[in-house]
């Protein structure tokens, strides 16, 4: 069995494996592959506890709870957020904590986010870095439309929190959900 099999969207699977692969990480992910089938339920927990999968709790939490400040709170001041698959018109890169919460606002102000699903982490502890896969369910305010979206992110952090966060999403969900964008975001 390929480790991408892992996941629960196979193609995303994929695109996890070969991404990867690329960065010459592949030896990695299929351990944490091998070792996410052979962890008890117990083991799960605790691994929970990381900062991986702290930085994402409270990622996906905070926001849910509309916790705008402390949801900024797991950034650095001087952070980058890169959309590298944002449609023209949207940003492709945030540059410091202000900047971040001025698209954060803007955002929140198109969409309702009503769920996240419980991110997929693997982790390199020795560069303080990981890749989490999950999903969101939402709707668009300005058209009613749904607004679900599957996430790969890439997260470097230093001290528990986040320096660089890339953000690799579905730009026709954003499209579809007609939910506006404007470089003034930047």
């Amino acid at each position: 069995m390929n480790a991408y099999w892992f996941f629960e969207n196979e193609r995303l699977g994929r695109l996890f494996f070969e991404y990867y692969r690329l960065i010459g990480l592949e030896k990695e992910y299929q351990t944490n592959y091998r070792r996410n089938e052979e962890m008890t339920q117990s083991q799960q927990l605790e691994a929970g506890n990381s900062v991986p999968h702290q930085i994402m709790h409270g990622f996906t939490q905070l926001l849910l709870e509309g916790k705008l400040e402390q949801w900024l709170e797991l950034y650095t001041t001087e952070a980058i957020f890169e959309f590298p698959y944002a449609p023209a018109g949207y940003p492709q890169k945030l540059e410091g904590k202000a900047a971040i919460a001025n698209h954060l606002h803007n955002l929140l102000g198109m969409v309702e986010i009503q769920q996240f699903s419980e991110p997929v982490i693997i982790a390199d502890s020795t560069k303080q870095q990981f890749v989490a896969e999950f999903t969101c369910k939402g709707r668009s305010f300005v058209t009613g439309k749904p607004y679900n979206q599957t996430y790969i992110s890439v997260v470097s952090h230093k001290n528990g929190k986040i320096i660089h966060y890339k953000d690799y999403w579905n730009p026709m969900i954003v499209i579809e959900s007609d939910l506006g964008g404007s470089k003034h975001d930047q």
